[in-house]
């Protein structure tokens, strides 16, 4: 996909076809108990980063590494924290919707009739 601000022509990838191109790479390598574990996985570091740095979001620790009294040391452990969280939500809505369609997309599609 492409923009176009100040005149220059910005590229980058379709969210959409890279939203399924990761569904379809889970439904190939991984089994639906195995997503529902990877789906606990997920669940547990977000609860992990919750209660370690007492937060609700990574919004909040990006929030906390700008104040002016952190040292960079812990400002850069925050937005790597809020970072890691982000895609650990991203991975978990990824393998929601691979359970939730599991059967419908791992189905043998030869059998359809149209």
């Amino acid at each position: 996909m492409a923009t176009e601000q100040d005149g220059v022509r910005h590229y980058y990838p379709d969210p959409l076809y890279t939203r399924l191109r990761d569904i379809r790479e889970l439904l190939e390598d991984t089994t639906k108990r195995e997503l529902s574990e990877q789906a606990v996985a997920l669940k547990e570091d977000i609860a992990e980063w919750k209660a370690e740095y007492d937060a609700d979001s990574p919004d909040a620790l990006r929030e906390r590494a700008a104040v002016d009294d952190v040292s960079a040391e812990l400002a850069y452990e925050l937005t790597r924290a809020a970072s890691d969280w982000e895609l650990a939500r991203y991975r978990l809505s990824l393998v929601q919707d691979a359970i939730k369609n599991y059967d419908t997309w791992t189905s043998d599609s030869s059998s359809v009739t149209i």
